[in-house]
């Protein structure tokens, strides 16, 4: 019975644009990240992921104890690309580990002669479990919403309606002035907002002068890839870079430009412009 007791190794292969056929979830009361919905006939079950399975490693890299793991290993399985390995153990397999963590005499008499299977989690370290679940096929949903969105506009009769705006010797772009009823504010822009992309092209390394006239070429329709401070900040310390397809999808068209209601007129802000370092603000 013992020798079923042992993690893993599945490799998942799937052709290109299809998908592996599977969640990953962070659930309530459970350590780890968790398999569920397998797929039937999908490259996960032919691979032997089962559901309920928790992941230990995404192509040899200790992935179980993480901080904010679950959108970097996205980002790990997604790198991937076509092809995947993942250490795995059932829920059998992970309750014997934790009796194993109690009883280390147990330990030493049940698997003195075999390489210990439960090794793969040297690391492991008391947590908290998530409050809320979050889940990735590979899309996912956050308990701290880290995720970038993708807003879709049309110009409005005074433009886009945000401003574009820079710290000075800083790099990155940020938007403010975000008219609630403009394109901009309809298309889920919001004040602070980090701009990552411009109709699918990244420029966060662009100039600003650069960044602008972009907008500027871009026609009656412009898609934004943007984040919230917070998010850029954090993926910043995590080195991960950001991509749209970290985001929702989202296939529907961009709402039309309407007339505001009079109790709320529109500005007429201009086109997007830089504002350097305003102490007002608390920026320096």
């Amino acid at each position: 019975m013992t020798s079923a007791l042992q993690p893993r190794e599945c490799t998942v292969t799937k052709k290109p644009q299809k998908k592996y056929g599977f969640f990953l979830r962070i659930e309530e009361d459970t350590a780890g990240h968790i398999i569920r919905d397998v797929r039937d006939n999908s490259p996960a079950q032919r691979a032997g992921l089962k559901d309920g399975d928790r992941v230990l490693r995404v192509n040899g890299v200790f992935v179980d104890k993480e901080e904010h793991a679950q959108v970097h290993v996205v980002e790990k399985i997604k790198q991937s690309e076509e092809r995947t390995s993942l250490l795995v153990v059932d829920k059998e397999t992970d309750s014997m580990y934790k009796l194993v963590r109690k009883c280390k005499l147990l330990f030493v008499t049940f698997f003195q002669a075999q390489i210990s299977p439960f090794s793969y989690y040297c690391k492991e370290q008391d947590s908290t479990p998530a409050k809320t679940e979050e889940r990735v096929e590979l899309h996912m949903e956050q308990k701290v919403n880290h995720k970038p969105r993708i807003c879709k506009m049309v110009k409005g009769p005074h433009g886009f309606g945000f401003s574009l705006n820079m710290i000075k010797n800083k790099p990155g772009l940020f938007i403010t002035e975000v008219q609630s009823q403009g394109p901009a504010g309809r298309a889920g822009v919001e004040n602070n907002d980090f701009l990552v992309e411009v109709n699918g092209v990244n420029v966060t390394n662009e100039s600003y002068d650069k960044v602008v006239a972009r907008i500027q070429s871009t026609g009656d329709r412009l898609t934004l890839l943007v984040c919230s401070k917070d998010a850029y900040r954090y993926f910043q310390g995590q080195n991960i870079p950001i991509t749209a397809s970290m985001a929702d999808s989202d296939t529907s068209e961009p709402p039309a430009h309407t007339e505001n209601h009079p109790s709320e007129p529109e500005r007429n802000s201009p086109e997007p412009r830089e504002r350097v370092s305003n102490p007002a603000l608390g920026r320096s």
